[in-house]
């Protein structure tokens, strides 16, 4: 029994001293790991800060970027035709080539600056300068609307010409859940007792009208506006205008990534349908002389495609209306605005 005992006892004895060289053997290998991590470590900081560059000098207030990366983030949006995850890919792209010690930011990051954008352009304007306001609400984001005011002089309409972008100052942009007219009053309020209007150039929507009347100046409606509601007024209920619409946006899946899908009509939203009536009109010109090749092949979608025959009256309609909107907006929009 004694010598089954010192033989245990020996045994587990040699068990415990390898446990303690093996636990000794890893402490050293893991300070060599460690030591040499912190050298090369050291080494890439000391390659890094040789290689630095000094693009962009300091960050903004309030913002972890610097000024010129927010503005090459921003012109590489607007001025090409990148979208928002491009932008960000060709930014990393840059900042790591370039040794620049910033961290790329992110497309939504890109998005928000976008946003913000253009506030600067809010310039003050001559109060001695007769001008014309232009309103509208515009787009709107996370749950809030845009509404904006333009200053057009009217010392433009006397250059015989039509409005440009450079005409026009913006003197007012604000965001809010709703625009009603007692809002749209107290925030034009200011500008009406600064500037000399002379009248409010917008839709007529129901707040725009009644916030015009509020403030005690004239109101003229859009001539685009005007133009595609008299439209709406000529076909909306009309059979001939209905049918042509479920004609059109069934050919557009009928024809979607098959062999005619050059041909299939203009994709036009619900909202600016008689805005862009006129598309249409451009579309039937363009389908014209294919026909005859695909009524040779007439099989499958090209079937759909050639019932447009059932809808030539109402096409010409259109093509007889359209040299006299134009007119009617070349007059008013080149005399006036």
């Amino acid at each position: 029994m004694s010598f089954k005992n010192n033989k245990q006892s020996l045994k587990k004895k040699k068990s415990t001293e390898r446990a303690k060289r093996k636990r000794r053997n890893d402490s050293i290998k893991i300070k060599r790991y460690k030591a040499r991590a912190s050298f090369w470590e050291k080494k890439y900081k000391e390659e890094k800060s040789k290689n630095k560059s000094e693009f962009g000098g300091k960050k903004i207030k309030h913002h972890s970027y610097c000024s010129a990366i927010i503005t090459l983030a921003l012109i590489l949006h607007t001025e090409t035709s990148m979208s928002l995850r491009d932008s960000e890919t060709v930014l990393r792209i840059f900042i790591q080539q370039m040794h620049i010690d910033s961290k790329c930011p992110d497309h939504s990051t890109i998005d928000n600056w976008l946003k913000k954008a253009g506030m600067q352009a809010i310039e003050p304007f001559s109060p001695e300068r007769p001008c014309v306001l232009i309103c509208d609400e515009s787009i709107s984001f996370n749950g809030k609307k845009l509404f904006l005011v333009l200053a057009v002089p009217v010392s433009v309409s006397d250059q015989q010409r039509t409005l440009r972008f450079e005409d026009c100052h913006l003197v007012y942009l604000g965001a809010k859940k709703g625009w009603s007219a007692d809002v749209i009053y107290k925030e034009l309020q200011p500008l009406v007792q600064k500037l000399k209007i002379q009248y409010v150039l917008s839709d007529k929507g129901s707040n725009l009208l009644k916030a015009t009347a509020l403030l005690g100046l004239d109101h003229v409606s859009d001539i685009t506006h005007e133009v595609s509601r008299t439209l709406k007024n000529l076909y909306n209920d009309t059979d001939d205008y209905k049918n042509f619409i479920k004609w059109v946006g069934e050919l557009r899946k009928d024809l979607a990534c098959g062999e005619y899908a050059h041909l299939a009509p203009p994709k036009v939203r619900h909202h600016c349908r008689f805005h862009q009536l006129g598309q249409y009109e451009k579309w039937f010109r363009k389908v014209g002389p294919e026909l005859k090749n695909v009524a040779e092949e007439s099989k499958g979608a090209a079937l759909s495609l050639l019932q447009i025959s059932d809808h030539t009256p109402f096409i010409k309609d259109l093509i007889s209306l359209t040299p006299v909107i134009k007119e009617i907006l070349s007059v008013w929009i080149y005399r006036s605005y």
